[in-house]
């Protein structure tokens, strides 16, 4: 189980016998990698770079999402909102007035729309 075997490296790592360690929460297994060689990544990138203007890149997610429920359909599963936010509209997510501009909501049905044009009746190829 990779959770046992994270908690029996990170015993090594400060071993002091005074830290305690044990496995709290749910035991979700972490997400197997997407790739980022799919036709569905290079999808993605061609949009972001259309639709904002900046180079993607694969990075990882902390949080485990509901993709857990997807993970026996695809192995393309990209957690990403096509959102370009300030430092000061960051601060509102999850907090009071949680909201994105009007311009925002353009540029990500925009995006979507980019990306459903450009990926058609295509099959994505693993």
């Amino acid at each position: 189980m990779p959770f046992l075997r994270s908690a029996y490296t990170l015993r090594k790592v400060i071993n002091d016998p005074r830290v305690k360690l044990r496995v709290a929460g749910p035991k979700t297994l972490p997400a197997p990698l997407s790739p980022s060689d799919s036709q569905a990544f290079q999808w993605i990138e061609q949009c972001v770079k259309i639709i904002f203007g900046f180079p993607t890149t694969p990075t990882l997610m902390v949080g485990n999402t509901d993709t857990r429920h997807y993970w026996d359909l695809s192995r393309n599963i990209y957690r990403f909102s096509p959102l370009s936010l300030t430092i000061d509209e960051t601060k509102m997510f999850h907090g009071l007035n949680e909201r994105i501009s009007v311009d925002s909501l353009a540029k990500m049905v925009l995006f979507y729309r980019s990306l459903i044009l450009l990926s058609g009746d295509s099959q994505i190829r693993d």
